[in-house]
């Protein structure tokens, strides 16, 4: 089913495999192990989008290694703990900037820095409880 869009296309795959299952099983029990991985082969090369793949190598090196990583580890160890792989590799991807918090300046670029929340109810520059003020007195929204 190449391109098919619509429930009759999903229809007519289903009833060809119904007449494969139905009609062609004794004939294809002679097939040849070998055979059968390169259909599956063929399938599973068609899902792979390499276009994808050098995308994340130019923009994410991390995120190609993540892909790379668990492809891998799901084909030489196990499908479940490649996933395991890619999901521990993913969460030290995000752990060094979790620990610090994104804040914008009312003036100039992002920046992360430790901040001292305001007291909202006694500075009337300060209009809701998301703002805060930086050390040196500039006041900062969060993202």
């Amino acid at each position: 089913m190449v391109g098919g869009r619509s429930q009759l296309a999903s229809v007519t795959a289903a009833l060809g495999m119904l007449a494969v299952l139905l009609f062609l099983t004794e004939p294809l029990e002679n097939l040849p192990t070998t055979a059968l991985a390169a259909v599956v082969i063929g399938a599973v090369l068609r899902l792979i989008e390499v276009s994808s793949l050098r995308e994340l190598w130019r923009t994410h090196r991390f995120d190609f290694v993540i892909a790379i990583s668990t492809t891998v580890g799901a084909v030489l160890i196990g499908l479940l703990q490649g996933i395991a792989i890619g999901v521990g590799l993913s969460l030290l991807s995000k752990a060094p900037g979790a620990w610090r918090r994104r804040v914008r300046r009312a003036h100039g670029p992002p920046r992360s820095v430790p901040c001292i929340p305001a007291r909202w109810d006694r500075d009337p520059r300060i209009r809701d409880g998301r703002n805060h003020v930086l050390a040196g007195g500039t006041k900062v929204t969060h993202r």
